[in-house]
């Protein structure tokens, strides 16, 4: 994995990047604590993370504004780093729709570079992004720059190697589960916000 995040890298050179595209992806609003979640959209068990998991997480503190989940995408692949790009390039409100379809068709998609650009393309079109955009995102090098360094920064600050891993973090105060036992990161949340 290492290899192809250099390789990527070192491929990618420097275009204009879009000012209103997304940096960082998010759930919920700014709020005190920030809950970071490392996770691949390529990853089994990423996907029963965010079908299990994260739709709790959302209703227990997001929705009531105790705090704010941040995502940090951890590349496996050339695919996942093209889903990740794509999320970041379409309208905010279809985000989370197209990262569900992602998450729940990771086998049609996740593991080949052709057939990837072809599901993105179809659900970037569905999402009503035009072919000319979508192409003009997914050869966007400064996004990939950023999404690849994203990574990079946060998982060596926070010392994340494992997917899912959930970190949660208020002023001096940080926990961290992996994996994507449900029982155990809702009572590790539900003692973080006593």
């Amino acid at each position: 994995m290492r290899h192809f995040l250099l390789l990527v890298f070192f491929l990618l050179s420097a275009n204009s990047y879009a000012k209103d595209m997304m940096d960082t992806r998010t759930y919920g609003s700014e709020a005190p604590t920030k809950m970071y979640l490392f996770t691949s959209l390529v990853c089994p068990h990423c996907a029963n993370f965010h079908r299990e998991i994260l739709p709790e997480i959302q209703k227990k503190y997001l929705e009531t504004k105790r705090g704010q989940i941040i995502v940090v995408d951890m590349l496996m692949n050339k695919p996942n780093l093209m889903g990740a790009m794509l999320l970041r390039c379409a309208p905010l409100e279809a985000t989370h729709a197209i990262e569900n379809k992602l998450y729940n068709n990771q086998k049609l998609w996740g593991y080949d570079e052709g057939k990837a650009r072809s599901y993105l393309a179809q659900i970037a079109s569905d999402s009503g992004i035009s072919a000319g955009d979508f192409e003009t995102c997914l050869s966007n090098q400064d996004l990939a720059d950023t999404v690849i360094k994203e990574q990079e920064r946060m998982s060596r600050l926070y010392d994340v190697s494992r997917m899912p891993t959930l970190l949660i973090r208020k002023g001096d105060k940080v926990s961290a589960w992996e994996g994507a036992d449900k029982e155990v990161i809702l009572s590790g949340l539900s003692d973080f916000f006593k």
